[in-house]
């Protein structure tokens, strides 16, 4: 039986952290001719530059706390939030 040794998409956020190199670069080159000419469209490309970075660092975040192992807390966690979440559930709808 033939193995393959590719990953698969998720196994590596190789395309997250291009994007975020990219997205510094060009916050940075904004930010620097937002300073040079004193522009607010710039400024304002900067900035959102700098929130696309900060996505990108909460998905790499994401990517990692997902493959994290389970904790006994969160298993419990997940337990009392099935039992408790699905009588409420049951009591807030229409009769």
């Amino acid at each position: 039986m033939k193995v393959s040794r590719r990953r698969s998409a998720f196994a590596t956020p190789r395309a997250i952290y291009h994007a975020l190199a990219s997205n510094i670069a060009v916050a940075t080159c904004k930010y620097i001719v937002a300073l040079l000419t004193n522009s607010g469209t710039a400024l304002a490309g900067a900035i959102h530059s700098r929130a696309d970075c900060l996505n990108q660092l909460i998905m790499l975040y994401g990517h990692r706390r997902s493959h994290a192992t389970w904790t006994h807390s969160i298993r419990l966690a997940l337990v009392v939030n099935q039992l408790f979440g699905c009588r409420r559930n049951r009591s807030s709808g229409s009769r």
